[in-house]
């Protein structure tokens, strides 16, 4: 750095009251998260117990082929 040169700092200050709101809402989510995530195995678990045959939890559809066969709907009137 030479003499007579300026140098800025830019930093992102945050008031104090907001910096524990964020903190607060971080801290929900991360209960809600790990809330939602112990209901579901707890469910799983329950539901795999009372059947006879495993569980397995779809995670949305690959395309519109997969899943089981659908009856195919009557146009004609």
């Amino acid at each position: 750095m030479k003499a007579g040169e300026l140098v800025f700092v830019i930093r992102r200050i945050i008031a104090p009251k907001k910096t524990q709101v964020v903190q607060q809402q971080k801290l929900k989510k991360g209960l809600e998260v790990a809330i939602r995530n112990k209901i579901e195995q707890e469910v799983t678990q329950r539901a795999s117990s009372s059947l006879h045959k495993r569980l397995s939890i779809l995670k949305g559809s690959e395309g519109p082929s997969s899943g089981p066969p659908r009856p195919a709907a009557n146009t004609s009137k």
